[in-house]
């Protein structure tokens, strides 16, 4: 995560560099009317546009993430309650086969 935010204020220089260094005005023609803006200006709200555009896709993903692991999280403990109700019916099936062990005579005499 710091290396993320290392590699985005290094990003964010490089455009405030580059923004200063284009100051000369332009002209933005929008639908209905047109502006003279500084370049500068002009690039930095586009920086911060694509930011907010970028943020606004990440977080449908942390989103959809975290659904994604309250999904799993829930199949967990559906599995491991599977899985201890597996195991005690192993247990009762072991102590039923101890107990007909002990039912069956030690000399394995015929009985008639």
């Amino acid at each position: 995560m710091q290396i993320t935010f290392i590699f985005s204020m290094i990003f964010a220089v490089i455009i405030s560099v580059f923004a200063l260094a284009n100051a000369s005005p332009v002209t933005i023609s929008l639908i209905f009317e047109s502006f003279e803006l500084s370049q500068a200006v002009v690039i930095l709200i586009s920086a911060v546009f694509g930011a907010v555009v970028v943020f606004l896709l990440n977080l449908v993903s942390k989103a959809k993430s975290i659904m994604k692991n309250k999904s799993l999280l829930k199949q967990i403990k559906e599995l491991e309650n599977q899985l201890t109700n597996c195991q005690s019916q192993l247990e009762d099936a072991n102590e039923q086969v101890v107990e007909e062990d002990e039912i069956v005579p030690e000399n394995n005499e015929t009985v008639i």
